[in-house]
């Protein structure tokens, strides 16, 4: 009963997506769907990195200090 659950759970957020997708502005979406795809390749290559290199906090340190400038930069390029 509980998978029965989770699954309804699971199509109604997919139809709630889709009835989003449809309904969105096409310029909007494109700038969601391009910011979505550089931080989806971003979490990739550091994946990649961490898993050949094996040293977690080596890599996830500088990431933190820089979250800061990440979101001010993002904020300055938002009319592009």
């Amino acid at each position: 009963m509980l998978y029965l659950l989770g699954g309804l759970a699971i199509l109604c957020g997919l139809i709630l997506l889709g009835y989003l997708f449809v309904n969105a502005e096409p310029a909007r979406l494109a700038r969601r769907l391009k910011w979505i795809g550089i931080g989806v390749g971003a979490a990739v290559l550091i994946a990649l990195l961490v898993l050949t290199e094996g040293r977690i906090a080596f890599w996830v340190a500088p990431l933190l200090a820089l979250l800061p400038v990440l979101r001010r930069t993002r904020t300055m390029f938002t009319g592009f």
